[in-house]
């Protein structure tokens, strides 16, 4: 599954540089499972990216992680397979304002922004 989570980075990686030349990127692979995609301007942190699995999407541990970069004052993007989107999404309704950003991905690792149904 790394493989799709790698895709995906590398995809939101051209994303971001083609949106602000200036961010600074640095990502990794967490045990193989997730990844994560740090966002810097002029040093300082401006986010996170988690790229989850449809293993890692719901783990606790991994929604207390969002909910505590939000409160340092970061925005989070989260982007879950497909299959992950409604579950991820009723997660996140728990949320707090600002709730993190959900984006979705397919097999391929094309990034998609769902839309209402």
């Amino acid at each position: 599954m790394s493989g799709a989570v790698e895709n995906v980075i590398m995809r939101r990686l051209g994303m971001i540089k083609a949106a602000d030349a200036e961010l600074e990127t640095r990502w990794e692979l967490m045990h193989g499972d997730w990844g994560i995609i740090e966002l810097r301007k002029e040093g300082e942190v401006m986010g996170f990216e988690f790229v989850e699995t449809a293993r890692s999407a719901g783990d606790h541990e991994r929604l207390a992680m969002y909910s505590s970069t939000i409160a340092a004052g970061n925005y989070v993007i989260i982007s879950v397979p497909e299959e992950s989107y409604l579950h991820t999404m009723t997660d996140l309704a728990r949320f707090p304002h600002p709730r993190p950003l959900l984006f979705c991905y397919d097999r391929w690792g094309n990034i998609k922004v769902p839309r209402c149904s």
